[in-house]
């Protein structure tokens, strides 16, 4: 599971690959797993605990808001995580994208408080290098696989 690097912006300006909105496109190429970091500016239930089977927050780094939500896997530590997902918290989050109620999510498979104050600053700097970079060009294979594939065809 690769996770694309990205601002809230681009994430949710991509467009769907498929009908159920749990593949997206990025220059020709499908994607579903993203890496995303902002400030919580909502948490519902407000004091998330292990008896809820869902945690949903929303993230939001200056560029758009994205909707995020975390199912309740009984881990035994989920207190401890849970405990970070308050309001005003910088949060990096790596999950795949999902739909609910026709709106873009990201579910959430892992995520992480962020205690470095300039966290925000390099995610921003890396997400924008690796945009225009990388993610806005198409892929090229290397010339030794182009040269292979040629070969089985």
């Amino acid at each position: 599971e690769a996770h694309i690097k990205l601002l809230c912006t681009h994430f949710c300006a991509l467009n769907d690959a498929s009908d159920d909105g749990d593949v997206c496109v990025l220059c020709g190429h499908a994607v579903r797993f993203f890496d995303l970091m902002g400030i919580i500016i909502s948490v519902d239930p407000r004091k998330p605990s292990t008896s809820d089977s869902c945690i949903k927050f929303t993230i939001d780094d200056s560029t758009a808001l994205v909707d995020c939500v975390v199912w309740n896997k009984q881990d035994p530590y989920a207190d401890h995580k849970f405990a970070c997902l308050c309001l005003g918290n910088l949060l990096h989050v790596h999950g795949r994208v999902s739909r609910f109620r026709g709106k873009r999510q990201l579910t959430v498979d892992r995520f992480w408080l962020e205690d470095n104050s300039m966290a925000e600053c390099l995610h921003w700097i890396e997400a924008r290098e690796l945009w225009h970079s990388v993610y806005s060009h198409p892929l090229r294979l290397p010339a030794q696989l182009a040269s292979s594939s040629n070969k089985i065809q």
